[in-house]
């Protein structure tokens, strides 16, 4: 069995991340939530066009991007499911 690449390890961590954002978007009722979940799509989504890019291990700072991309992506959605445990799908953001 061959190793996993580290592109391949960022991209398994965008999709996995993306699975849980859709699932996030469904269950939240209001629409500044569905926002914030859409945030972290972007992210993502900038994320995987990063991974495009050609020579990606000699340009490590693209790589540095696209791991930060991926980790504000993570904490939005944790504190979203965070949100969805503690206060149901009818969840606002705080005003």
């Amino acid at each position: 069995m061959r190793k996993e690449t580290p592109i391949e390890r960022r991209r398994r961590e965008i999709n996995r991340s993306r699975v849980e954002a859709h699932r996030l978007l469904a269950v939240f009722n209001h629409e500044s939530m569905k926002d914030l979940v859409r945030r972290a799509l972007q992210d993502l989504d900038e994320a995987d066009i990063w991974l495009l890019e050609t020579n990606l291990d000699a340009r490590p700072p693209i790589l540095e991007i696209v791991d930060f991309n991926i980790r504000i992506s993570e904490t939005r959605l944790a504190q979203l499911a965070s949100w969805l445990s503690r206060y149901g799908p009818g969840a606002d953001t705080i005003n």
